[in-house]
């Protein structure tokens, strides 16, 4: 039997389920593991989160989150550098129930919370310009590719026409196999795959590597949409601004995501189709005068006056330490003198920098 990772999700899960078809609030990811690289599979518990590392030729479901009926928030696979893929599952309303290891290969059974329902938010609906896979078991000729029109509608294996915008893939699966049902064949299985997610976009500008349209599957979160954005760049800055409109009015509302805390996980809101996001340019200061290294300054987390004076090589011999002038950014504003050593003993805080400051050493007199 193949080991899992984590004793602890042995003890929590147990290493073996029943092997009967899973029920409606239950959902089961079969991973198709080679037989001799069973014992390599390692699952790992998180924090609403299961991580899967599975070596290489395993097969498991292109569209993760489209498969687990709502019990999926997001599904990677993550190629490794030793040839391995990871897994890495964001649950929505499921919860691991437990692994069992099975001739057809590892299975993961998800089970959704009592009471539960599934967010809408969190299950994907079809739209214009998706493309799907229809397949029905058994049935190869009757199975194809075939793309949402911009009026909602797919051609369907013997019925022709059908109503797509709108629905998910398992509603839609279930349509056809009702139509099939009742004209053509005997207790038909159908499945729908999303090939390509085209209908649902957001736009990411700014600070990140690969600005520009992402495509959402369904129950998106912010770091799921920079992470396919390709992560910060270089020059982001401290603040991340989302903006979105209202259903059903031409208004857009803002929301500011603070970068730490979207780094710490605290902040990362959910994504809706439309929505601009971007990751604002690195702030900076400029220092004048009596330091080694004047110029500009990148405001980095937590920026102080004393520390920009550090990076910026510190004071020279002629620098009057009595009075350092720090101008903020816009009109109207006034000036503030500081004394380093002041700021040094304690006596007087030391100033926050968030961009835009002009600070001015003077040369002292003799």
């Amino acid at each position: 039997m193949a080991r899992v990772v984590a004793a602890l999700l042995i003890a929590l899960v147990g290493s073996t389920l029943p092997a009967e078809a899973a029920a409606a609030d239950t959902w089961d990811l079969v991973l198709g593991v080679p037989a001799l690289a069973a014992s390599e599979v390692q699952v790992t518990l998180g924090d609403g989160a299961v991580t899967v590392d599975l070596p290489a030729q395993t097969r498991y479901p292109a569209d993760l989150v489209g498969a687990s009926a709502g019990m999926l928030r997001a599904g990677t696979a993550v190629p490794q550098e030793d040839g391995h893929v990871r897994l890495d599952l964001r649950l929505a309303s499921g919860a691991l129930q437990g692994v069992t290891f099975r001739p057809e290969g590892v299975v993961l059974r998800f089970r959704r919370s009592a009471g539960a329902e599934v967010n809408d938010a969190d299950v994907y609906r079809l739209g214009a310009e998706d493309k799907i896979l229809i397949s029905v078991s058994g049935q190869p000729e009757l199975s194809r590719d075939t793309v949402v029109t911009q009026t909602g509608m797919i051609s369907s294996p013997l019925l022709g026409e059908l109503q797509a915008a709108g629905l998910t893939p398992d509603e839609l699966a279930s349509r056809i196999a009702d139509g099939l049902r009742r004209d053509y064949l005997v207790d038909p299985k159908v499945d729908i795959q999303v090939l390509e997610y085209k209908s649902q976009w957001v736009v990411v500008s700014g600070e990140v590597r690969n600005p520009g349209r992402v495509y959402l599957r369904g129950g998106t979160d912010l770091k799921e949409v920079i992470a396919v954005a390709g992560g910060f760049g270089p020059e982001a800055g401290e603040r991340i601004t989302l903006s979105h409109g209202a259903p059903g009015s031409s208004q857009t509302t803002s929301q500011v995501v603070a970068r730490d805390l979207f780094e710490r996980g605290e902040q990362s809101p959910r994504i809706q189709h439309g929505d601009i996001i971007n990751v604002e340019r690195g702030a900076y200061c400029y220092l004048n005068g009596e330091v080694r290294l004047p110029g500009k300054q990148r405001i980095e987390r937590g920026m102080t006056l004393l520390k920009a004076i550090s990076q910026a090589g510190g004071l020279t011999e002629w620098a009057n330490r009595k009075a350092v002038q720090v101008m903020p950014e816009g009109e109207g504003k006034s000036p503030a003198v500081y004394d380093p050593r002041e700021i040094e003993k304690g006596k007087i805080p030391d100033p926050e920098l968030r961009g835009g400051e002009i600070v001015t050493i003077r040369r002292r007199f003799l």
